[in-house]
């Protein structure tokens, strides 16, 4: 076992590579790419910045940050929102991670729900948002363009923060 003083990281031998047990360091940055099903969305003048974060294993930790411009088209379909490069998820199981959000800048209409990345689905992107929606049925619905809520206005804002296992298995990442 080793402790890396220019990277703030502890490493361990496992044999055949030296994997990360304890990362000191900061969080790096990406840009996730922001689409959907039917017509992909553009940002315009609003922000989309990733986050992310290498922890011991094979664990990553995610944070997506979005606003709505004035300039934002919100295209069609359901939304998603790709993980950092290089290190897809595991797709035998089921992700989830939370989302908070506020449709104006308020903050008055807050909203919360979930962040999915399905199982057997590509391994490289948040399949899709819920959220909690006081409607007919009860459930989660889909973060969408035709759902009637959440309606984001300009200032509107959200946060993703989901931990999952990477399938990459070096320790660079």
């Amino acid at each position: 076992m080793i402790y890396e003083t220019d990277t703030q990281t502890l490493l361990i031998y496992t044999g055949t590579i030296w994997e990360t047990l304890v990362y000191h360091g900061d969080f790096k940055t990406y840009t996730p790419t922001w689409t959907a099903d039917t017509t992909n969305p553009s940002i315009g003048n609003g922000t989309l910045i990733g986050r992310y974060r290498r922890l011991p294993g094979r664990m990553v930790w995610v944070r997506i940050s979005w606003a709505r411009g004035s300039t934002t088209n919100m295209g069609s379909g359901t939304y998603s929102f790709d993980l950092p490069a290089n290190l897809p998820a595991e797709t035998g199981t089921r992700w989830i991670g939370t989302v908070v959000g506020a449709e104006d800048s308020g903050d008055v209409r807050s909203r919360h729900g979930v962040a999915l990345i399905l199982a057997g689905g590509s391994g490289d992107k948040i399949d899709r948002i819920r959220w909690d929606i006081s409607d007919t049925d009860g459930d989660l619905d889909n973060w969408t363009d035709s759902v009637a809520e959440p309606v984001f206005e300009d200032g509107g804002f959200l946060t993703i923060n989901m931990l999952y296992e990477t399938t990459y298995v070096e320790s660079d990442a």
